[in-house]
């Protein structure tokens, strides 16, 4: 009897096809046999989804062997013919090609794509050979299957959205442009808008204006609203694109139609931002744009800690202008009705002026604790260990404060707050650095353990390290007027330690980014660190100054009380015409006892120009009863009688000045300086 011949080949094909349709459960994969007229498709795999089926297919191109030997690197090899690649690719479809190895009854699998990839890394020309050599390692088990199932999901997802939205493009009047990733993520122009509009503003507060700028990239160059190119123009602000910001202004102010109050306040304020950063606005100008934006409701939130900044440093030689600043910045910085990046723009900002007032109060004591140890040694223990242990308590506070604000912002994760936050702790621990190395204190004391005498070398380098890597993230995000004041701190300290070739390199950095970014705002402030220094060249000229101005006023200071002292000769001459016994005694700290008429104690009163009411009244009972009352004349505004703060008092030429003053004038008025034991 004649009968057909089996097929080892196709015995060992359907064993491949029957070991390998386990592998995939039920419940997630039904598997499909080609079975009419095969052109290279064995199977074809749906998946199943919460019970449901999808009509999400991929593509099985099956071989099978049932021997062959691996190469070195374990993997094995087929020959694949190119039409094969070629009609897997025309399905549109994910596909596979698993091999099976009957020796080893193991399964090896490799994507289409993949193989594509790899063939054309080899040659572009792929297309136009015969057939290629596959070569395949990985073995095809649970964890891979889940891989597979999950990347045919989402690239069939992918797909159906893609179709939704070209069909939904083709009916749009104008030309829009739908993006695929590399992911499968599937945009259409229309959400691009949509998104960039409504999140856009946000996304530049939470430092992540190269986002938007990102995603402009994707959409057509045809009108659009102005929301939408004022928040992209704001984007590029940030990015540090100012003439690419202003295009975008310009733009949305070509059909004011749809323009708001808030669309044309952000506008304003950010155009003279970017006219103010090149060049185009003087300061003057720009602060007179931020004053005319002071009240606007949609943007105080962007100018209240300028404002409060700038009033500051316009009265920051009055004694409550830090109580003041201090008060209302905290307020601000409080304020959950505000973004939370003008929150920590305040925060920051706070930050950086008291650790500044920490140090120019750490200065202004150690001249002042010189000054008066000039005049009496024994009391330097004393007077510096209350100011070390007050200025280094207050300081804590400065610290407690910083390590808050970092954890709060790294909770937001405000890329740009938190940079901001590390320059401003960078410049003040380099500021702190300086100061107390700088302004010493002049008497020894082995008693007390200094700041001055603390090696600070390591500490200097990693303020400069720091000031590098924040500068370096700056620059990848785009924010080049934040990585050039990185820069020009790195460059303040590395000129600080003498390395001055180092300096001269950043330096070099520094100007090129400003060269390349066209920033004449940010040119004038780095020539002024170039060319006249920086905080350390800033207090040796102070130092400077006050030597000179401390010989100048021990010159005077001499001369005023040699002027009194010859008041006093003077009056020594005509003593014997004054009747002592007459007299009421006050005693005037720091000059000595002076006798007065009784009669004539409201002239005497009326010359030291004491206000209260209640004080004169005590004195005079005092006199009239012979109690010999204490005034501190160094105190500008005489309040109580008493020594008061006695030669602490002493605010310098000043005080001598008013104190030459009060005695000449009680010379002529012919009250006389009396010795009394």
């Amino acid at each position: 009897m004649k009968l057909p011949k089996t097929s080892k080949q196709e015995e060992l094909e359907q064993l491949s096809k029957d070991r390998l349709r386990p592998l995939f459960s039920h419940a997630s994969f039904e598997i499909r046999e080609e079975v009419y007229r095969d052109k290279g498709i064995d199977l074809t795999i749906e998946l199943k989804h919460n019970n449901f089926y999808t009509n999400f297919r991929f593509l099985i191109q099956l071989k099978s062997t049932e021997s062959k030997s691996p190469n070195k690197d374990d993997s094995y090899s087929w020959q694949i013919d190119t039409s094969n690649i070629q009609y897997l690719l025309n399905g549109g479809l994910p596909a596979y090609y698993i091999c099976y190895v009957k020796s080893i009854d193991k399964f090896y699998v490799k994507q289409l794509n993949e193989f594509v990839r790899e063939l054309s890394l080899i040659n572009d020309e792929w297309h136009n050979q015969e057939s290629h050599t596959l070569r395949i390692d990985r073995v095809l088990n649970d964890e891979l299957i889940k891989s597979i199932y999950d990347e045919v999901k989402t690239r069939c997802e992918a797909s159906r959205i893609l179709n939704d939205r070209l069909h939904i493009t083709s009916h749009d009047k104008e030309s829009r442009k739908v993006h695929i990733t590399s992911d499968y993520d599937i945009t259409d122009e229309a959400s691009i808008i949509e998104y960039i509009e409504i999140f856009g503003i946000e996304l530049c507060n939470q430092g992540k204006s190269s986002l938007v700028v990102s995603l402009s990239e994707k959409v057509t160059d045809t009108p659009k609203s102005t929301q939408y190119y004022a928040t992209v123009g704001v984007a590029h602000y940030h990015s540090s694109n100012y003439f690419e910001a202003l295009s975008y202004f310009r733009k949305s102010k070509v059909n004011r139609s749809d323009t708001g109050i808030k669309e044309n306040d952000y506008i304003t304020l950010f155009e003279a931002k970017a006219k103010f950063a090149i060049g185009i606005l003087s300061y003057q100008e720009y602060k007179e744009i931020l004053k005319s934006l002071e009240n606007s409701k949609f943007l105080s939130e962007y100018t209240k800690t300028m404002v409060v900044v700038n009033n500051y440093l316009s009265n920051i030689d009055s004694e409550d202008s830090f109580p003041k600043f201090r008060e209302e910045i905290v307020k601000i910085g409080e304020d959950y009705s505000i973004s939370e990046n003008a929150r920590f723009q305040a925060k920051c900002e706070y930050l950086y002026y008291w650790g500044d007032y920490l140090n120019t109060q750490y200065i202004q004591n150690v001249a002042m604790i010189n000054a008066i140890e000039e005049f009496d040694e024994q009391i330097n223990s004393s007077i510096r260990q209350k100011f070390i242990n007050g200025w280094g308590q207050i300081y804590l506070e400065w610290e407690s404060y910083l390590k808050k604000l970092e954890e709060e912002l790294h909770e937001a994760d405000n890329f740009v707050s938190i940079g901001i936050c590390k320059l401003q702790e960078m410049k003040i621990r380099f500021q702190t650095i300086v100061s107390v190395q700088t302004i010493k204190f002049e008497l020894k004391n082995s008693n007390l353990k200094l700041l001055q005498d603390i090696d600070q070398d390591d500490a200097l380098i990693t303020i400069s390290n720091n000031a590098a890597n924040i500068a370096k993230r700056f620059h990848e995000k785009g924010y080049v007027d934040n990585a050039i004041v990185a820069l020009s701190l790195r460059y303040e300290v590395l000129k600080y330690q003498h390395k001055n070739d180092n300096a001269e390199a950043i330096k070099s950095e520094i100007l090129s980014l400003i060269e390349e970014h066209s920033l004449k705002e940010s040119l004038t402030k780095v020539s002024h660190l170039f060319n006249q220094g920086g905080y350390h060249d800033m207090l040796i000229k102070m130092l400077n100054d006050k030597v000179i101005k401390r010989k100048n006023d021990i010159e005077e200071y001499k001369n005023l009380v040699k002027e009194m002292e010859e008041l006093d000769d003077k009056e020594e001459q005509d003593s014997a015409n004054t009747n002592k016994e007459d007299l009421c005694y006050i005693q005037l700290f720091p000059i000595g006892h002076f006798g007065i008429p009784e009669s004539r104690l409201d002239g005497f009163l009326d010359i030291l120009a004491i206000d209260s009411y209640k004080l004169v009244k005590a004195l005079k009972s005092m006199m009239e009863n012979r109690i010999i009352p204490v005034i501190n004349i160094f105190k500008r505004d005489i309040k109580e009688e008493g020594y008061g703060g006695g030669m602490y008092d002493d605010e310098g030429i000043e005080s001598w000045r008013r104190i030459r003053d009060i005695r000449a004038k009680l010379f002529e008025a012919k009250f006389k300086r009396q010795n009394i034991r």
